[in-house]
């Protein structure tokens, strides 16, 4: 799942300085895949949001948008995680909740999506996979009691019991979202 990563970005691993002026840190994998989905939920919720809000009625739009709004929230706390992993070290736990949450937080819109007659779309397909990929590189550090469970798996198996479900239900998945682009074009 990590490569799936790459594909989303190239993030440098330079050493970061410490907040407290003591030695620098280099960033480790998961750090960096941290940083990878961040970045790209900064720009794809919006995105996506603009999209949604052009093809959608009332009340979808509004379930839409809260649905979205909880995928920022969730990514607002893997980044306070992250950056308090980064100033200080040491509990990568806070990190493993958060990405989790950015993993259910993702197949939650990918549900009302879906409800709605439209697929998550390759860009955030990516970030459920980056963001499970988080939580199954964390699982020794935080949950001694995982064994084999797998989350990205488990993701993966969710997305596809949602658009079954979907099929099923006689709804026919857009694509409108598959391959976001930034709205500035990328001109970050």
């Amino acid at each position: 799942s990590l490569c799936l990563v790459l594909s989303l970005s190239l993030t440098a691993c330079d050493p970061r300085p410490s907040v407290d002026g003591g030695p620098a840190v280099t960033p480790t994998a998961w750090t960096n895949t941290a940083r990878v989905v961040l970045s790209t939920i900064r720009w794809a919720v919006p995105a996506a949001r603009v999209i949604l809000n052009a093809i959608l009625d009332e009340p979808a739009r509004t379930t839409v948008d809260r649905a979205l709004d909880a995928v920022q929230d969730a990514a607002g706390r893997l980044q306070a995680a992250l950056d308090v992993y980064e100033a200080r070290g040491g509990d990568r736990c806070p990190a493993h909740a958060a990405a989790g949450a950015v993993t259910e937080a993702l197949l939650q819109l990918s549900q009302v999506l879906a409800d709605n007659g439209i697929a998550l779309g390759s860009t955030l397909e990516r970030l459920v996979d980056a963001s499970a990929a988080l939580v199954d590189t964390l699982i020794p550090a935080c949950d001694r009691d995982a064994g084999l469970a797998s989350a990205g798996d488990s993701a993966n198996g969710r997305l596809r019991a949602i658009y079954a479900s979907a099929r099923s239900r006689g709804i026919v998945l857009r694509h409108d979202l598959d391959d976001l682009r930034p709205l500035d074009g990328g001109a970050r």
